[in-house]
């Protein structure tokens, strides 16, 4: 099988952590059906890269995992290599929609992020600094 452990690792795994199922990833399923379910339905290996490398005709999925607790796995099938040469893609209207253009725009948004937390650790620790002093001040100077 594709696991290296038993369903006694994974009870146990599910019990320590309380969560109610794993979901794993990035290996092909022996049935190529771009998921495959072990250890009673509490460990799912999910594939979504159907047609692993152009070679191995394999299905891939996702899992929606809904509020009822209920799974619905979502097969897909990408075309061929050969197939995907004939495939015409036309250039958006809009420059900024680019693939490349999104991506760097994505990645600004996620460095923007990055520095505002930094920024409110940063006001933060000051913030306990000062209050560090005022405390100090208070204490040995109206002792």
């Amino acid at each position: 099988g594709l696991s290296a452990f038993g369903p006694d690792v994974t009870e146990r795994f599910l019990q320590e952590t309380g969560y109610a199922l794993v979901v794993r990833s990035h290996q092909v399923p022996p049935n190529n059906d771009g998921f495959y379910v072990h250890h009673n339905r509490k460990l799912f290996t999910v594939f979504s890269a159907s047609n692993y490398c152009g070679l191995t005709g394999n299905q891939g999925a996702v899992l929606i995992l809904k509020k009822d607790s209920s799974i619905e796995a979502v097969r897909h099938m990408a075309p061929a290599f050969e197939r995907l040469q004939e495939v015409v893609i036309e250039a958006p209207e809009v420059a900024e929609e680019t693939p490349a253009a999104v991506r760097r725009t994505r990645q600004l948004q996620r460095q923007s992020t990055a520095g505002q937390v930094e920024l409110r650790e940063a006001q933060a620790s000051l913030k306990d600094e000062e209050r560090a002093q005022k405390m100090y001040q208070e204490v040995f100077h109206h002792a």
